[in-house]
C-alpha cells in the first residue's frame, strides 16, 4: 500500500483543455491527451518513483 491521500493528488488541465495531468506527491504521474487518444504514465512503487520527465508530455503543464 502506497499511502496516497487525497491531499497528495493534484489534477491539472492544460490551457487548451486537451490534456489532463495527475500529479502525486508533487510529481506528474499520469497525463491523458484526449485530442490524440494517448496517455503517459509511471507506475508508482513508492514516494521515490521518478515522475514523468519527457518534456514533450510536460510542455503544456507549466509547473512541472
Amino acid at each position: 500500500m502506497l499511502g496516497v491521500e487525497e491531499g497528495d493528488v493534484r489534477v491539472t488541465w492544460s490551457p487548451d483543455g486537451t490534456k489532463v495531468g495527475v500529479a502525486i506527491w508533487g510529481g506528474m504521474c499520469g497525463i491523458i491527451d484526449m485530442a490524440n487518444n494517448q496517455e503517459g504514465r509511471v507506475v508508482l512503487e513508492n514516494r521515490e518513483t521518478p515522475p514523468i520527465s519527457d518534456r514533450e508530455w510536460l510542455a503544456v503543464f507549466l509547473h512541472y
